[in-house]
């Protein structure tokens, strides 16, 4: 079937109209041809879960290296003895070890040179000769004294039978006597008394103090026992409210020293009035006391504790007796 043209002027025209698919093919092949004189790029292929990545290997060792550290504990002991070849004894520690472990030797302690003792730089110790304490230098120029037949007075002059020495002597020989005694004291050993030697006084005597105040805290904690007789017992106040006559003599004290009479509980009470019984009958402060009288302040509290026992008992009584 033939077609025909119209014309702008509104003629006709018998041309042919080319076909619409033969003119989209030539398009198509021209973008095709476009396309590949275009310089594109090299396509890379994705890899696959086969092919390793190059960091893989790296991860994979790191890996490896944390879990080992995860399974070894390391713990720092200290080797207190060799027993042989295979095994050591070790100080205690928190850890249990499991059986097989290893010991790496990590530090050794250096060797030591030998000390050698020269002497004491302004130091001097204390020796407990009886009941007395003196220094060291006195007591060894008292011994070489002695054995030369002299003396030491407390006034720290030299006597020969209660004479001084530096009234019986010219003044230039006794100085020349002093000047050798200083030397003879610095060459000759002498046996310090042992074993009442004592370099710390201090701590011996706080360990005698308290030794003995625990043995009357204790007399006090068996008076408090006898729940009979002190029924609301340590930490009540029936004997602060209605106090005995060894007690009552006890608080008049603390006011006579202008003290002001604060006794929380019967304990206070007691431990205060015992304490204070054994000071004003010997005289001294509990730190003040030597073994000898801490013996004897011990026997002060004991019987002191003994009569209070029987006036609480009798006072307990009379309670009862009123009651009825």
């Amino acid at each position: 079937m033939g077609s025909t043209n119209r014309g702008s002027n509104g003629t006709e025209s018998d041309a042919p109209i080319p076909d619409s698919s033969d003119s989209d093919r030539e398009a198509a092949e021209q973008a095709n041809q476009v396309l590949q004189d275009l310089p594109l790029g090299e396509v890379k292929e994705t890899p696959t879960s086969e092919s390793p990545l190059p960091w893989q290997a790296e991860v994979e060792a790191i890996s490896a290296h944390l879990a080992q550290i995860r399974r070894v504990r390391t713990l720092s002991v200290q080797v207190e003895a060799v027993l042989d070849d295979h095994q050591v004894q070790i100080t205690p520690v928190w850890s249990d070890l499991p059986n097989g472990a290893t010991v790496k030797l990590e530090r050794t302690r250096p060797q030591e040179p030998d000390a050698n003792f020269l002497g004491h730089v302004n130091l001097d110790w204390q020796v407990l000769v009886g009941e007395q304490l003196i220094s060291l230098s006195e007591y060894k120029k008292r011994v070489l004294l002695q054995s030369k037949g002299l003396e030491l007075d407390p006034e720290g002059e030299i006597t020969a039978g209660g004479v001084p020495l530096r009234s019986s002597m010219p003044t230039a020989v006794y100085e020349v006597f002093l000047k050798g005694l200083e030397a003879e004291l610095v060459s000759t050993e002498i046996e310090v008394p042992h074993p009442t030697a004592c370099a710390r006084p201090d701590l011996a005597k706080m360990e005698t103090q308290a030794r003995y105040g625990a043995k009357i805290r204790g007399l006090i904690h068996e008076l408090f026992k006898q729940r009979h007789l002190i029924a609301d017992g340590v930490s009540g106040n029936s004997l602060v409210e209605r106090p005995v006559k060894l007690l009552a003599s006890a608080i008049s004290r603390v006011e006579e020293k202008g003290h002001e009479v604060s006794f929380k509980n019967n304990q206070q009470l007691i431990h205060s009035a015992v304490f204070g019984q054994i000071k004003e009958t010997t005289g001294r402060s509990w730190s003040e006391h030597n073994d000898q009288q801490y013996q004897e302040a011990y026997r002060l509290a004991r019987i002191y504790l003994m009569r209070l026992t029987e006036q609480i008992r009798w006072q307990r009584k009379s309670i009862h007796s009123s009651a009825r």
